[in-house]
C-alpha cells in the first residue's frame, strides 16, 4: 500500500473522527496503513489524544499535526478547510513520498478493502488527481469532490487557490480537472436517514458525506447496515470486536459473512 490517509478534524467533528477510526479498526484484522491526523486550532488537547488513540488502533502508524491559524483568522468554513488542507498537504510533501487521500470525518468506508481498492485504482491510471467529478446545479460547472486522492506536492501546486472564501477544489477546478481521473469508488452523497442506504452504490467503497453520522452509527452499532468481514481458512470472521479505549471500551457489533 502506498497511499497516505490524511484525516483532518476540528472541535465540531473530533468525536466523529474518533468514531470513524473505530469503524476502520473494526473493519481491519489488525492496524494497517498510515495516517496523518490534522487537528484544527480549536480542538482541545484531550480530543486530540482521543482521536490519536483511536487512530493507532486502526493504522500501523499515526502522526498528529496540530495546525495554527494564520495571522488573519478564517471567517468561514471554506477558509478554514482551505488552510487545513494547505498545511496538511505541505507537511505531507515534506515528510512523505506518497500521494494521499483527504478523508474528512463525515466520510464512511463501506468495506474493509476500501483503502487498498483506492490505492490500486489510483496507481492503475495516469492522472495525478483521482476522485468523483461533481456538477453544479445548472450543470454548467464541474469540479472534483474534495474527498479524493491527491498527488504529493498538491499543496504547492494549488497554492494560489487556498486564499479567499471559495473552496479550493472549486477555485482551482479548471487545473484540477485537467489533471484528474474520475472514479466511482468514492460516492459523494448526503446521507441523512436509514432510507438513504438504497441509494448507496454497490461499486462504491467510500461514501461522503454523512454529516450527522447516521451511516457511521449504523455500521458501528450493528443496525440494519452492518459490516461484513470475509474470512478464509484459519482467518475466521469475527462476531464482534472490542476496540479498547482509555477507561471506556466500546463493543462494535459485526455481522460475519455467511459461509
Amino acid at each position: 500500500m502506498s497511499l497516505l490517509v490524511i484525516l483532518p478534524h476540528s472541535a465540531n467533528d473530533s468525536i466523529q473522527a474518533e468514531r470513524l477510526c473505530d469503524l476502520i479498526a473494526a473493519q481491519n484484522k489488525r492496524p494497517a496503513g498510515h495516517c496523518l491526523l490534522v487537528a484544527a486550532p480549536d480542538t482541545h488537547g484531550e480530543s486530540q489524544t482521543k482521536v490519536k488513540i483511536a487512530a493507532e488502533l486502526a493504522f500501523a502508524s499515526v502522526e498528529l499535526l496540530v495546525v495554527d491559524w494564520p495571522k488573519v483568522a478564517p471567517t468561514c468554513k471554506a477558509e478554514s478547510v482551505n488552510h487545513l488542507f494547505y498545511e496538511a498537504a505541505t507537511h505531507a510533501a515534506r515528510s512523505c513520498q506518497w500521494p494521499f487521500i483527504w478523508l474528512e470525518p463525515d466520510a464512511v468506508p463501506l468495506r474493509r478493502e476500501w483503502l487498498d481498492d483506492l490505492d490500486m485504482a489510483y496507481h492503475a491510471q495516469p492522472k495525478r488527481y483521482f476522485g468523483p467529478i461533481l456538477a453544479s446545479a445548472d450543470g454548467k460547472q464541474q469540479c472534483m469532490a474534495r474527498v479524493a486522492v491527491y498527488p504529493r506536492g498538491a499543496g504547492g501546486e494549488l497554492k494560489e487557490f487556498f486564499a479567499g472564501k471559495v473552496p479550493f477544489e472549486q477555485a482551482g477546478a479548471k487545473i484540477i480537472l485537467s489533471r484528474a481521473g474520475k472514479t466511482r469508488l468514492i460516492q459523494q452523497m448526503a446521507f441523512g436517514a436509514e432510507s438513504d442506504r438504497n441509494a448507496v452504490r454497490d461499486d462504491a467503497v467510500l461514501l461522503h458525506s454523512d454529516k450527522e453520522g447516521v451511516l457511521l452509527s449504523s455500521l458501528l452499532e450493528g443496525s440494519p447496515l452492518k459490516i461484513s468481514i470475509e474470512g478464509n481458512g484459519d482467518d475466521k470472521p469475527q462476531a464482534q470486536r472490542i476496540v479498547k479505549r482509555r477507561g471506556r471500551p466500546s463493543r462494535l457489533a459485526i455481522e460475519p459473512t455467511a459461509e
